[in-house]
């Protein structure tokens, strides 16, 4: 990056700065905000207290079969209390296979654009709005930066193949970084006016115009994320906050595992809870057609023969993945020189592999 490049950068950061600080998400209205930094204060106690009451309780005594009934049945019970804020209220609309069909083929059911033309033809057109996908991958393979370029990419037109909308970005890892985002957003910009120039579409490079990295920044809302308690009452509150807001067609959580993985010790606890959380999420995108997208960290399963006979799979167990709408997989190729993604489960795509590359601009094609 030059020096007139990054201080663009900095003057543009200093606002985006100012809206990931503590309340960057409240609007005019106190109600319809979400959260602080540590979230519903109320809520996020009354979740701390009950599951360090589940925590702290002393391990039950076995039966003949060597299980702990008494535990179970409360790890259910307390799973289904500390669920209960995350229970949205049903809409009980009806649609036929007819209606569905309509909205695909006229292209009402829409996708967010990566920039990769090879990922977004697998995916059908990109990652779909009104569903659950999970991307998950080993580190330093691009899941941020995968969330990062959607978040930029949900905001471009529709004259350019886009949703034109906001992103709701919920960062539970500290690894938001404004900075690269202000890269992309620019990388985004170049893009769209070259095919604009080349295709010659003077109207769209009028509407181009009205974009810029500022504008773009500003329409992502970034809010921290520490705890699980902290993410249950975000969860709560985010249906109040995208109805204030309907321009949100995005919301990422970048890492879920981050704030589940080693908070809650009780895998039984653990698995209900995630449970709750998937139907909020797809009942979140499903109502207000949004894409929902979470990362996940990858995990060694051994084999129960062999010992030496490991693989590796999505984090937070066979329960959470068979939730989610779509799974996505980042990964190495043989050489380990390609990044490579891979559709492990898809209701309309059948599992295959594609490379992709990332660049200082963001997600784009392998360059042949």
């Amino acid at each position: 990056m030059d020096g007139s490049s990054s201080a663009h950068h900095s003057a543009v950061l200093s606002n985006v700065t100012r809206q990931q600080t503590v309340g960057s998400l409240g609007m005019e209205e106190p109600d319809q905000s979400l959260p602080t930094g540590t979230g519903n204060a109320v809520l996020s106690e009354r979740l701390t207290s009950d599951t360090s009451t589940i925590l702290a309780e002393p391990p039950p005594r076995m039966d003949d079969n060597g299980q702990h009934p008494a535990r179970v049945n409360a790890s259910a019970t307390d799973a289904k209390s500390l669920a209960m804020p995350l229970a949205l209220s049903s809409s009980a609309a009806t649609w036929t296979c007819a209606d569905q069909l309509q909205r695909l083929c006229s292209g009402e059911l829409m996708h967010i654009i990566s920039f990769s033309h090879a990922v977004d033809t697998v995916l059908s057109g990109g990652i779909p709005l009104g569903q659950v996908t999970e991307i998950s991958s080993m580190p330093g393979l691009g899941k941020s930066q995968f969330c990062f370029q959607l978040a930029i990419d949900v905001q471009v037109p529709r004259c350019c193949g886009g949703v034109a909308g906001e992103a709701l970005y919920f960062d539970c890892d500290a690894s938001f970084s404004a900075m690269r985002c202000a890269d992309l957003a620019s990388g985004c910009l170049a893009h769209l006016r070259e095919l604009a120039v080349e295709q010659g579409e003077a109207e769209t490079l009028q509407q181009l115009s009205g974009l810029s990295v500022e504008s773009m920044l500003s329409a992502i809302h970034v809010q921290s994320v520490s705890t699980y308690t902290d993410f249950l009452a975000l969860l709560h509150q985010v249906q109040q906050f995208l109805h204030a807001r309907p321009q949100i067609k995005l919301l990422v959580v970048d890492s879920l595992a981050s704030v589940f993985r080693h908070s809650i010790t009780d895998y039984a606890l653990r698995s209900r809870l995630l449970c709750h959380v998937m139907q909020a999420l797809l009942q979140v995108a499903h109502r207000h057609q949004i894409a929902v997208v979470v990362t996940n960290h990858i995990v060694i399963r051994f084999a129960q023969s062999k010992r030496d006979n490991v693989s590796y799979c999505p984090a937070l167990g066979d329960s959470w993945g068979h939730g989610a709408t779509n799974r996505l997989l980042l990964e190495w190729d043989d050489t380990q020189t390609q990044r490579l993604l891979t559709v492990l489960k898809s209701a309309t795509v059948k599992p295959t592999s594609v490379p992709f590359m990332i660049t200082a601009d963001g997600i784009r094609d392998v360059q042949l």
